[in-house]
């Protein structure tokens, strides 16, 4: 009498990296990728292999969800060996468990069991499939500024966020085209956070870019190309020119003068300008010229001037000091008249406010006046022909 034996199998040890909990741990793989483990067959050929697969989905930022059942499989198998296919299309982690085995002398399948030399175990192989990494723009449309060195560095209206799928940190793949200009490739690498703003190089041409992800990987090792005809893999930068002030005045003026400045941009403009560092009140401006009448002295600076988009400059050096005018006061503001002799001398005390040297014009005329003499007889005074004008020059003092 011949004792027949069961049919058995086994996992060879290079189909798993370790035994966890009686589970031979697979390594894992992307999403997508196809995947296979072999089966040792002991026994008579044709073989039933039986196995059942089960799924525990992720949401990969939060918990694991409940253990779900996918389906029961079983392989015609006629030789020693088995290739059982490993399922990649979607991420999670998937346990398959062998058994009961049938061959042709055994023509009902039994339950099998692997043993390590100390006990006996079901043999479940256990394997995680990473989802694949997703990027994705979540702004389609982006305004931003024509970049310069006076440029308002707060004043690029829009970010360029990427919304970033998977584990970090991850790799991008772009290409990066202005519309006049040939398209180049731009790599991001260690990105570690799941929201990305990019910042892209210098944007120095007015017009439209277009930005589009090709490419990701993740800390995982996954990798996917992405569709180029997603839309929320590309977006449209618009750059436009930033909003720039001139001045058309002298840096030093008096009271009373005007202060004029040019424009240049998309208006609606709004400016802002201090006086001797005091803001003052906001300015809108719809056309290419603005002024600023110089009531009262002091230090005028524009400070800052931005178009309709936002996009503003901090010109550097447009400071204007504005002058008090210069006044002159004779005798105190006091009138005086005084009798001289013809031919003597007398003086006149005039005082005055400003900045010296001071340059001052006076006029001399005759007192016309009508009066009698000791007779009783009226008498005019005689008047001179034309008034005297005298200029005097580089006064040092202020009086």
């Amino acid at each position: 009498m011949e004792l027949i034996s069961k049919p058995s199998l086994e996992i060879p040890s290079h189909e798993f990296i370790q035994i966890d909990k009686g589970k031979m741990i697979r390594s894992s793989v992307c999403e997508g990728i196809p995947d296979y483990f072999t089966v040792l067959l002991s026994g008579k050929p044709p073989f039933v292999v039986k196995y059942k697969k089960k799924l525990a989905k992720h949401s990969w930022r939060n918990s694991e969800k409940a253990m779900e059942t996918v389906a029961d499989f079983e392989n015609q198998v006629g030789q020693l060996f088995a290739r059982i296919p490993l399922s990649t299309d979607q991420p999670g982690r998937y346990t398959y468990e062998l058994g009961p085995l049938a061959d042709d002398n055994y023509k009902t399948a039994t339950d099998v069991a692997i043993h390590d030399g100390t006990k006996a175990y079901r043999p479940i192989l256990e394997q995680i499939v990473f989802p694949k990494p997703k990027a994705s723009f979540l702004n389609p449309i982006v305004y931003q500024c024509l970049q310069d060195e006076f440029e308002d560095k707060d004043s690029n209206k829009d970010d360029i966020i990427i919304q970033l799928d998977g584990q970090p940190p991850f790799e991008l793949t772009m290409g990066f085209k202005h519309e006049n200009h040939p398209k180049e490739i731009i790599t991001v690498s260690n990105i570690t956070s799941s929201k990305y703003i990019f910042r892209p190089p210098q944007l120095n041409l007015l017009g439209k870019y277009t930005l589009q992800i090709n490419r990701i990987k993740d800390g995982n090792q996954c990798d996917q190309s992405l569709d180029s005809d997603s839309s929320d893999v590309r977006t449209t930068i618009h750059i436009s020119d930033v909003a720039r002030i001139t001045s058309l005045h002298s840096k030093s003026i008096c009271v009373g003068d005007i202060l004029s400045y040019s424009v240049q941009g998309t208006p609606p403009f709004t400016i802002d300008y201090t006086l001797d560092n005091i803001m003052q009140e906001q300015v809108k401006v719809q056309g290419p010229a603005f002024s600023i009448a110089a009531a009262v002295p002091g230090i005028v600076q524009i400070q800052r001037i931005c178009n309709s988009v936002g996009c503003c400059t901090h010109p550097q050096d447009l400071i204007t000091t504005i002058h008090d005018l210069p006044t002159a006061i004779v005798s105190g503001g006091m009138d005086v008249v005084e009798d001289i002799r013809e031919g003597d001398e007398t003086s006149i005390k005039i005082s005055f406010s400003g900045e010296p040297p001071f340059t001052f014009t006076w006029k001399r005329s005759a007192l016309y006046y009508q009066g009698s003499d000791l007779k009783g007889n009226n008498k005019k005074s005689d008047m001179l022909s034309e008034e005297e004008s005298y200029t005097v020059t580089d006064i040092q003092t202020n009086e």
